[in-house]
């Protein structure tokens, strides 16, 4: 089996692990070894040394984002539809107003993720997530549940006992994150409708739906 044919095999299997966000590498690993002759090493090196993406979140560094975050954010978000592309102004808020709710993940410096969260003003026991970034190059790697784990962690969110968002109805990558938050946390997840498309959106904007996740208790932080 030529080279060209195992990279062609190597970049059909990331496509298949970053697809399908739950099920474990080295499965698709193993699945690849049947279909490659053999050739496990070969595809391991170019499966997970793929060259601009990551193998790994280890290396990622989450922090609360800077003001000085504001315009990789707004490019970040940008490169990631479809979610909405706020005014660089808003996310310069987000970066220095919301940033005990919000989290900046970044590698050497390059900023891969980012969550903008704030805390309900009338009901300081909800955080609401307001938008969840992954770069193309750190998907299906769990950073963004990483991400809503390391604002929970924060005393900010001391008093935290639920986690609200909207998602619409297509948006099948967010409704796995959050069911996945929920199966985390050991709670049950309950939507409804909320914002409609023609109600609230004048038809420029698909319905979004109410997430709820809780109530939980969060371990008390030294």
């Amino acid at each position: 089996m030529n080279l060209i044919c195992v990279r062609y095999l190597a970049f059909k299997a990331f496509l298949l692990v970053t697809r399908h966000k739950n099920a474990s590498r080295k499965l698709y690993l193993r699945h690849l070894l049947n279909t490659c002759a053999g050739k496990y090493l070969e595809v391991k090196k170019y499966l997970v040394g793929w060259e601009g993406f990551l193998s790994s979140s280890e290396n990622i560094l989450l922090r609360s984002p800077l003001i000085e975050d504001g315009m990789a954010t707004y490019r970040l978000i940008k490169r990631c539809p479809p979610l909405d592309t706020n005014s660089s102004y808003c996310n310069l808020l987000h970066c220095s107003h919301f940033a005990n709710t919000s989290v900046a993940a970044e590698v050497d410096g390059e900023l891969l993720g980012f969550i903008s969260g704030y805390i309900i003003p009338d009901r300081t026991d909800t955080l609401f997530v307001w938008q969840v970034a992954v770069d193309e190059k750190a998907r299906g790697l769990g950073l963004a549940s990483r991400m809503i784990s390391h604002i929970l962690e924060r005393p900010h969110c001391r008093s935290v006992r639920f986690i609200e968002t909207t998602i619409t109805e297509h948006n099948l990558p967010s409704w796995a994150l959050f069911h996945s938050v929920a199966d985390k946390l050991s709670v049950d997840l309950h939507s409804s409708p909320w914002m409609d498309s023609q109600a609230h959106f004048d038809g420029l904007h698909d319905s979004e739906t109410l997430v709820r996740i809780g109530p939980f208790a969060l371990e008390e932080t030294p």
